[in-house]
């Protein structure tokens, strides 16, 4: 019964019992928010400390102005790995994924999915009905080192390790999801998304057929 699923779907309920309209959800301990492009598009980490009220607001509008996305999030550190040679750090864009860190909606409502990886498998079982979750890659959250911290889902993820983590989404998603060892120095199981076979492709205009 120690999950967050069971949290992270009560908020929905909460902030609609609280006339709450938008909200977000955090899941983990923070280090540091961070923009990661200057005002010139230069890939560059920027540490935000006393504008964060105002990170948040400029966000909140681009998700309340944008009513296709269901949920919008921030990128995290190790989405940049390799710097400005990162898939992050190209340019900004947005992802097919959205985890840790969410805007969310009572007007736009899904459901966090499983007992651990539930942000994952929501993302994917979701998405591949249409639903859009992305992560911006303007701005990041940094985190404290995984499963070094007592509380949350550090026990369970000692007790399972990542194999059953990963797995759930395998179970969800068994046509677009599969199981990767990642890991530089220490190797470890961690869940591989086909994107191609995960959501629907809207197919260029010069590819339309006439009936």
């Amino acid at each position: 019964m120690n999950l967050v699923v069971f949290a992270r779907n009560y908020c929905f309920e909460l902030a609609k019992k609280l006339k709450i309209k938008y909200f977000m959800e955090f899941d983990d301990d923070y280090t540091d928010f961070g923009l990661r492009f200057n005002v010139k598009g230069e890939f560059k980490h920027i540490r935000l400390y006393n504008t964060l009220d105002d990170l948040f607001e400029k966000l909140l509008k681009f998700y309340k102005n944008t009513k296709s996305i269901t949920s919008l999030s921030f990128a995290q550190n190790g989405d940049f790995i390799g710097g400005q040679n990162s898939a992050m750090g190209v340019n900004i864009l947005m992802r097919r994924k959205a985890m840790n860190t969410q805007i969310c909606s009572n007007e736009r409502p899904f459901t966090f999915l499983g007992g651990v990886n539930e942000d994952v498998n929501a993302y994917v079982r979701w998405g591949s009905e249409g639903k859009l979750f992305f992560t911006i890659s303007c701005v990041s959250i940094g985190q404290v080192q995984t499963q070094s911290s007592s509380g949350g889902l550090t026990e369970i993820y000692k007790d399972q390790g990542t194999y059953v983590k990963s797995f759930y989404s395998v179970i969800y998603c068994p046509s677009c999801v599969r199981i990767i060892r990642m890991g530089a120095v220490e190797k470890r199981i961690h869940h591989k998304i086909l994107w191609k076979k995960a959501v629907p492709c809207i197919l260029r205009e010069e590819h339309k057929k006439l009936f």
